[in-house]
């Protein structure tokens, strides 16, 4: 895949791209810090946005308050990676620009954000990604950005968020809630992997970037404000019974089996298969713990 270059040589030429399903407030909130953006000099800048089947009005929201974005229809069933996907392939890669600037319509940015991510990109030729940090919508703690391994013997243990420091750090992998990609970086690893349905694609671009030889980068301040998702910290052992646990445990929001046994099976190293299995043995366990538990019901 070769990604053309821009014409004009003024300035970086960067295209942006969301997906987005019955947030319309959201969604219009993100377009809106983007359309107000503190650009550098001779920057050009382009705007599309996957509309995933949203009935609440929000496709033709966004063409009545940004002409200038592109609204590329969904059918509802896409969810985040795979309308990510949808927009690359039915529009971005289509496109000339030096930075694909990958965000979710949930975030509120700061007016100097791209121009942040901008000044901290190697160059649209070095195979890069650059990833925003955010901050809870009301505080000072960061929710989202790039991540460092915490377990030296776990291969998908990144529980440490990189904490921007006002330099640019190097990381192992990301959040994609706000990401400035090179033009290198898509052509050498191309966009997400085509095995995932909503989470962890981006975690998985990450590390198959760094395989190849590529950067992940995190600017040097926050960018701006995203509410940690409350779904993320309930995991399937906290559910209240086996078959709840079970749902969860397969729901294409989380880690569905054959998602889960691709992702490991690249990048879980050789000890993959024991990583990988652990959650389908140990889910039966769960009830047992449960009533062992001091206080609780028999």
């Amino acid at each position: 895949m070769t990604v053309p270059l821009p014409t004009t040589p003024a300035g970086p030429c960067v295209l942006t791209l969301a997906t987005c399903h019955n947030r319309r407030a959201c969604t219009l909130a993100a377009l809106g810090d983007l359309h107000a953006q503190q650009l550098p000099e001779g920057a050009l800048f382009a705007h599309a946005i996957v509309d995933d089947g949203s009935t609440d009005g929000t496709g033709d929201a966004v063409r009545a308050a940004y002409p200038d974005v592109t609204v590329i229809a969904g059918d509802g069933a896409l969810f985040w990676a795979g309308g990510m996907r949808h927009g690359w392939q039915q529009h971005a890669r289509h496109q000339a620009f030096d930075y694909l600037f990958v965000y979710n319509d949930d975030g509120r940015f700061e007016p100097d954000a791209l121009a942040c991510l901008l000044a901290a990109a190697p160059g649209p030729d070095v195979p890069a990604v650059v990833v925003g940090s955010f901050r809870e919508m009301e505080g000072t703690a960061t929710t989202y950005g790039a991540r460092r391994r915490s377990s030296r013997w776990h291969p998908f243990k990144f529980g440490r968020i990189v904490e921007p420091d006002g330099t640019v750090q190097q990381a192992e992998t990301l959040n994609m809630n706000g990401a400035l990609i090179a033009r290198a970086a898509l052509e050498r690893v191309g966009f997400l992997s085509e095995y995932f349905v909503h989470s962890n694609a981006d975690f998985e671009y990450g590390l198959k970037l760094r395989k190849a030889g590529g950067q992940v980068l995190v600017a040097p301040r926050h960018i701006g404000r995203c509410a940690m998702n409350p779904a993320s910290g309930i995991r399937p052992q906290d559910a209240p019974t086996l078959r709840a646990a079970l749902k969860m445990l397969f729901d294409a929001k989380r880690e569905p089996f054959g998602q889960r046994l691709k992702l490991y099976r690249q990048h879980g190293g050789w000890l993959w298969p024991l990583f990988w299995v652990v959650p389908y043995v140990t889910i039966w366990l769960y009830p047992f713990r449960r009533r062992a538990r001091p206080g609780a019901r028999t």
